[in-house]
């Protein structure tokens, strides 16, 4: 897998300053996520995404009880299959803002982005940038590549 996730966070503007292009979506019946496509011919991958981050959640939220993610202004955790600043693999940011000062935490929300040329191993994929969007809800300050990229790989 190519895991763009710290190379994002290496970038001065700490990611892209805007999400990237909707076309369309599909929501999850059963959490608050939307797979967003760019591109029409692409939204056939969102019905693998959405079935890989529900799992993805049962398990790294639900069975091994990491905490839930930060919801955005819209209270989802939205995916993007979209070309725009993908390249070629995936990726997870977030706005680099605490979302509460109150909770003990430095933690904000984050989305995931997929470059559909990247559609190979979607579901492995959306299993390790999962975990790090939840990385990002406990501190997103600390990011170092050993152990967020290994934990990720783990939660796989």
């Amino acid at each position: 897998m190519f895991c763009q996730t710290m190379l994002m966070m290496g970038i001065a503007s700490k990611g892209p300053a805007t999400r990237p292009p909707s076309l369309g979506h599909v929501d999850s019946e059963t959490h608050p996520v939307r797979c967003h496509w760019e591109h029409e011919e692409h939204a056939y991958q969102c019905d693998e995404i959405v079935p890989a981050i529900e799992e993805a959640w049962d398990i790294q939220v639900g069975e091994l009880g990491w905490p839930a993610p930060i919801p955005d202004e819209n209270g989802i955790l939205d995916i993007y299959v979209a070309t725009t600043d993908a390249t070629g693999g995936a990726y997870t940011v977030g706005p680099y803002r605490d979302q509460d000062w109150d909770d003990g935490r430095l933690g904000t929300h984050a989305y995931i982005a997929i470059d559909p040329t990247y559609d190979t191993w979607i579901r492995w994929t959306m299993l390790h940038e999962f975990n790090h969007v939840l990385q990002f809800g406990i501190d997103m300050a600390e990011p170092r590549y050993v152990p967020w990229e290994g934990t990720a790989t783990a939660a796989e």
